[in-house]
């Protein structure tokens, strides 16, 4: 249990507020701070309530206060009074402590009250931090110093230059009531303390400031009496030229307090750190997105690239090996031929090759007067091993059509050299050679695909993991073939669907103003483009969004505007406390002797700060 418990008690505070403060604490001592002029010194029956609760909880009270009427309440109602410290002297307005009624510490022997300091323009601009989840009550607007985002802060400027210049006016104005060129009352300096200002800051009788006032006055008015004449009295003109300029000075502040208030507000939202994940389908037949569908227009785009490269064979062996390579078979008939599998094809020398796989071989085709024959190329290899079959260019025939018609009008012709023939020992390629060879020509070609989108697609974005379809490879040689190189060529070809990225954060925006009503910070989010999958048509392209992003709950201005119209600094406070979007806010209340928020909307200005 905390042991001691101060509670400060402001000039407004209604007393069943501070009762229930009071009944609800558990501490074991309360001292209660009361201000001059609350609004405690219109009831005894107050201090009485308060008596009747300490005795009833075994309570200790104690009133500490400048008021008289305060202490002679508490002294009747049997409350102990502590006496209040005594203040250091300086010039002006006083400065009141701050109160926090949110969380009390323990009492303790602390500093004492803030010292009163000298203002040195009487147009400041009154300004206080508001942090609404960890608030701390302040006193007077007017001077009230605490740290940023934990209560109002109000500084005031070091000269007049910013002072309305209907002030200014005001101040030279009664200053020339009151003085005059040939006779004007003894200066008071800057360093000194006249009696007045020094009862005023401690709040005496206006019959003792009346008292001084008359004292110093006194003394002009006997040198003025030796110049008016007897029957007009230069003190009477002194008071009635006093009393209308004070009403004078009254009138201009009552204008510029209820015409110059200004509130600027700086609002800092609720943030959080988001991840999650969208499904999204870009679509090339899509105008426009569709928040709803997680669906935005896209452009297709298609590239074909190869790869050729040639690596040396690093296997050793002894080879029985047949001869392969390519011909082009023509057909001079008007009729397709259909020739199986192991078919022989026979050069004029006498050696035999054969096809490996059943081919249909079209027909020729009338190009007006003339045909054009029909022709396919097709893979063959030696009918028997051996470096014989390793032959240049050349024409052969098909021995099955021999003694026929189709003799002369089928044939064939080999435009590069037959090679791999070999008995014996030879240089062959191993697997690791081949897949050496494969791996290196893939990233290749998939790189040179990828670089020819994006060249393609500008400042759409395309994918990394674009869908690229690879073929098979097409070599010299086959893992343990002989070849003194392995001959490679990849062919490679991608179909892919490009899209602004832009599109992607508005799909971003309306989740997150869907779920949660937040909005998403300027810093850019950490955004990953997983598992594309293109459809069969090749007209939408499917992938995962994952996203990484600050986002900050939503504020309406417009509301708050319109709620905290004429709040005070407890009501704004109190206020802001309880919306739940606002992490912290900053208002600042300019000239100095403006309280509250103006009511007129045009000097009420709100900004929404997400830095």
């Amino acid at each position: 249990m905390a042991s001691t418990k101060i509670i400060h008690v402001l000039k407004s505070d209604k007393f069943e507020d501070i009762f229930d403060l009071f009944k609800n604490s558990d501490a074991e001592e309360v001292i209660f701070i009361f201000p001059r002029g609350s609004k405690f010194t219109k009831q005894s029956w107050y201090f009485e309530n308060i008596k009747s609760e300490a005795d009833n909880s075994g309570k200790k009270v104690s009133i500490m206060s400048e008021d008289p009427i305060i202490a002679g309440f508490a002294s009747a109602s049997g409350l102990d009074l502590i006496s209040m410290p005594e203040r250091k002297k300086h010039k002006a307005t006083l400065a009141i402590p701050r109160i926090d009624t949110a969380e009390r510490e323990p009492y303790e022997e602390k500093e004492p009250e803030p010292e009163l300091i000298e203002p040195e323009s009487s147009a400041a601009v009154a300004s206080y931090v508001l942090d609404t989840k960890e608030s701390v009550l302040g006193g007077d607007f007017g001077n009230i110093h605490a740290e940023a985002d934990h209560g109002p802060s109000f500084e005031k400027p070091v000269s007049d230059e910013n002072e309305p210049e209907v002030v200014l006016a005001a101040k030279r104005m009664m200053k020339d009531i009151f003085t005059s060129e040939a006779d004007r009352p003894v200066e008071i300096k800057e360093e000194s303390e006249s009696p007045v200002e020094v009862e005023v800051r401690n709040n005496v009788s206006s019959q003792k400031i009346r008292g001084d006032i008359t004292e110093v006055w006194s003394q002009k008015d006997s040198q003025d009496d030796q110049l008016l004449p007897s029957t007009v009295s230069r003190k009477g003109i002194s008071k009635k030229i006093l009393a209308f300029g004070f009403i004078f000075l009254l009138a201009i502040l009552f204008v510029l307090y209820s015409a110059l208030g200004h509130a600027q507000i700086t609002i800092h939202p609720q943030t959080q750190k988001l991840n999650f994940k969208l499904k999204v389908s870009v679509s090339t037949t899509a105008t426009q997105t569709s928040p709803e569908f997680s669906l935005i227009p896209g452009q297709r785009f298609t590239v074909q690239k190869e790869e050729a490269g040639s690596y040396p064979s690093s296997g050793q062996g002894n080879v029985v090996q047949k001869a392969g390579g390519k011909i082009t078979i023509y057909n001079k008939t008007t009729t397709s031929q259909r020739l199986v599998a192991t078919t022989r094809f026979e050069t004029t020398a006498g050696l035999i090759f054969r096809i490996p796989q059943t081919i249909n071989v079209p027909a020729a085709v009338k190009s007006g007067s003339a045909l054009q024959e029909g022709s396919i190329d097709s893979a063959v290899y030696a009918d028997r091993p051996g470096v014989e079959y390793n032959i240049g260019p050349t024409k052969f025939t098909i021995p099955g059509f021999s003694g026929t018609p189709k003799a002369d009008s089928f044939y064939a012709i080999s435009s590069s050299s037959m090679t791999g023939g070999m008995v014996g020992s030879s240089k062959v390629v191993t697997e690791e050679d081949f897949t050496k060879a494969q791996q290196e020509l893939t990233a290749k070609l998939k790189d040179e695909i990828t670089n020819s989108l994006k060249n393609q697609a500008n400042d759409l974005k395309i994918l990394d993991s674009a869908v690229v379809k690879i073929e098979d490879p097409v070599v010299n040689a086959k893992v343990g073939e002989a070849a003194d190189n392995l001959q490679m060529t990849i062919k490679g070809s991608a179909d892919t669907i490009a899209f602004r990225e832009d599109d992607i954060t508005d799909l971003i925006k309306n989740y997150l103003s869907k779920n949660g009503d937040l909005e998403l910070l300027p810093v850019d989010p950490s955004i990953t483009y997983q598992n594309p999958v293109l459809n069969a048509d090749k007209s939408m392209l499917t992938f995962d969004v994952q996203v990484s992003a600050q986002a900050a709950s939503k504020v309406d201005p417009d509301k708050i505007l319109k709620d905290i119209s004429g709040m005070n600094e407890d009501e704004v406070r109190t206020y802001f406390k309880n919306v739940k979007e606002v992490q912290s806010a900053r208002i600042v209340l300019s000239p100095f002797w403006v309280k509250s928020i103006p009511t007129n909307p045009a000097k009420i200005k709100i900004d929404v700060s997400n830095n």
